[in-house]
């Protein structure tokens, strides 16, 4: 990354240096830190604080529309469905953490709450109806029933207890998310309060004929909502592959008239830094599953194999434009601690 940018001017410029040498510094920092696990667990809890204003922000001014996949406060659902997966994955392992934790016990509340939000970014992720963000959330679905199943002997309140408070929070969950669901739809129209961002990418399942009828039938529903069945990504990953190099890249190409990109987080990786990034970077995200498998916690494990699953088909590697980016690189800062400060620092659950 770092010769590449000396070969090629890039709109971002010197990424690699800031990592090599801020990042750096700030992970020396928080590994001679007394309690350093308690970076990352602040840096959770505030993403989960995001939510209900989030949610608050969504109800007012951003109307869930028929046949129009959700954006939520962002520009595109993807943007939508990688904040959403997120958040999932951190309410999960609070939830991880909470069934070992001793402290619990009597603050069954906690549970049922983790639960609720879990439930709520679900029901955000599906709107979206992002398909690798839906398979990612299936994958660390499994994980979590697996992590449960596997530390079944360690549960704090037992095998009963623990399940009948995780049913009691699904069936809270279930009036929750209906609340959200029937307020997204009708509020923001009733309140004629809903906006539309400049340079927003609203997107629909319907092909091209049933979104031109639709739009014709009606048209104030549908201004700006294109097919999401337009462009085929097998074209622009075909068109991205002709143009790499062995240092890289700059800007975005248009391919059959359109200005896009390369709409896989590694094919635009190697795109903008050129062949001789694709194996470090594919080591890093190995040795980044193995830390975090060594570590026994769910929130890295889940962040990792999540993240590694949207880079297929979203180009989610912006520096700190997505939660998940933030978690995921800053999350392995605790890994360059001693080994016996790693264990130290683990987090059970998270």
């Amino acid at each position: 990354v770092c010769v590449s940018d000396f070969m090629v001017s890039k709109f971002y410029k010197f990424t690699g240096y800031v990592f090599l040498f801020a990042a750096g510094f700030f992970f020396f920092i928080w590994n001679n830190m007394s309690h350093p696990k308690q970076i990352r667990n602040n840096m959770i809890h505030g993403l989960e604080l995001t939510l209900p204003f989030f949610t608050i922000y969504c109800i007012l001014f951003r109307q869930k529309k028929d046949f129009v996949f959700y954006n939520g406060v962002f520009r595109t659902r993807e943007e939508m469905a990688g904040y959403a997966l997120m958040l999932f994955i951190a309410f999960l392992a609070e939830l991880c953490y909470c069934l070992r934790s001793k402290w619990m016990e009597k603050r069954v509340v906690w549970m049922m709450l983790y639960g609720i939000g879990a439930s709520v970014s679900a029901y955000f992720l599906y709107i979206t109806w992002t398909v690798l963000a839906l398979l990612a959330a299936m994958v660390v679905i499994l994980l979590f029933a697996a992590y449960v199943v596997k530390n079944r002997k360690g549960l704090v309140l037992g095998i009963l207890k623990s399940a009948s408070i995780l049913l009691a929070s699904l069936a809270c969950s279930v009036l929750v998310v209906v609340g959200i669901h029937t307020a997204l739809r009708n509020l923001p129209e009733y309140l004629d309060t809903d906006i539309h961002y400049s340079g927003e990418t609203l997107e629909s399942g319907l092909d091209e004929a049933a979104l031109a009828a639709a739009k014709a039938g009606t048209p104030g529903l549908f201004r700006g909502v294109h097919s999401s069945r337009g462009l085929e990504k097998q074209t622009v990953w075909t068109n991205y592959l002709r143009h790499l190099n062995l240092f890289g890249n700059n800007g975005t190409l248009t391919v059959l008239g359109t200005k896009t990109d390369a709409q896989s987080g590694y094919l635009d990786m190697v795109y903008r830094y050129g062949l001789f990034v694709l194996i470090p970077y594919l080591l890093m995200l190995f040795c980044g599953l193995y830390h975090a498998w060594k570590e026994h916690g769910f929130l890295m494990l889940g962040t990792t194999l999540a993240f590694g699953i949207l880079m297929l088909a979203q180009c989610i590697d912006r520096p700190f434009a997505q939660p998940i980016w933030i978690v995921f690189y800053l999350g392995m800062g605790i890994w360059f601690g001693k080994p016996d400060r790693q264990a130290e620092n683990s987090i059970q659950g998270r």
